[in-house]
């Protein structure tokens, strides 16, 4: 209430109001008039697909390397022109911006399940090659073990030292699985980086419009709509009168020019 109290002294303490003239009156709405912004269009981000796959495949929790998340997206987005109304229908126009703003919640909604799929895959990734760090440590053990009593029988001609490579080499194999897969999984999160990054973009166009008042229903306190209207209205009044003073002497010039040739010899 304060707020509102203030603006309105702001607006009555226009002590110069009384001085506002009709030329810079009509002047000042024909400049309104023709600076008046024209209708924008705008895309904003449009979820076309939004993928909810389980997040992982079904099998043994055990298994940390065969565990995988999809490496796709988890949603496609598009940008589409918002649709704008063209009539003169005031409640046309109403109903346009209010279906504009229901358009816009439901894809900033979307835009933040896709977000948390996305988020949610990662931190499965990132998980998967915590323990992908643990079981390579722990294979490295018996690799070792493996490959020094190879070395041994090898150079005692043991007749067990292929099964002793066989084994050292099955381990070997197993630590290279898990390591593609822990490269696998740093280069998803990074394009998740990337996608996560876009996401947040897409959001914030979202947002923007759904800040806009000059085509949708602007998310204010009616504190803030008064505010924004009284600054409407007090610089309009300034230019009215900054306009009259301009017009004023003018106007008084040409009414004598005009008196002079209609009566040049005096009234």
């Amino acid at each position: 209430m304060d707020k509102i109290i203030t603006l309105l002294e702001s607006l009555l303490s226009l002590n110069k109001v009384a001085s506002v003239s009709l030329p810079g009156l009509f002047f000042a709405v024909g400049l309104a008039m023709i600076l008046w912004p024209p209708p924008t269009k705008d895309k904003i981000p449009n979820v076309v697909n939004r993928v909810c796959p389980p997040l992982t495949e079904k099998i043994e929790a055990y298994l940390t390397d065969k565990m995988v998340v999809p490496k796709e997206r988890a949603c496609e987005v598009e940008m589409h022109l918002i649709p704008t109304y063209k009539g003169l229908n005031l409640e046309d126009f109403r109903s346009t911006q209010v279906d504009n703003q229901l358009l816009l919640d439901r894809q900033k909604d979307k835009i933040a399940q896709c977000i948390e799929i996305e988020t949610s895959r990662k931190g499965f990734e990132k998980t998967q090659n915590d323990y992908l760090a643990l079981d390579i440590a722990d294979l490295e053990k018996p690799l070792t073990a493996a490959l020094d009593t190879y070395s041994n029988y090898e150079k005692s001609d043991n007749p067990l030292a292929a099964r002793f490579k066989a084994k050292a080499k099955a381990h070997q194999d197993e630590i290279q699985d898990k390591r593609k897969l822990i490269l696998k999984n740093e280069q998803s999160m990074r394009n998740r980086d990337l996608y996560l990054a876009e996401l947040a973009r897409y959001d914030k166009i979202i947002s923007d419009r759904l800040a806009d008042p000059g085509r949708l229903r602007p998310r204010k306190t009616f504190d803030d709509l008064l505010a924004s209207f009284v600054n409407h209205v007090v610089a309009f009044v300034l230019l009215a009168i900054a306009l009259g003073v301009v017009l004023t002497p003018l106007n008084q010039f040409a009414s004598a020019g005009s008196f002079d040739l209609v009566f040049p010899e005096g009234y």
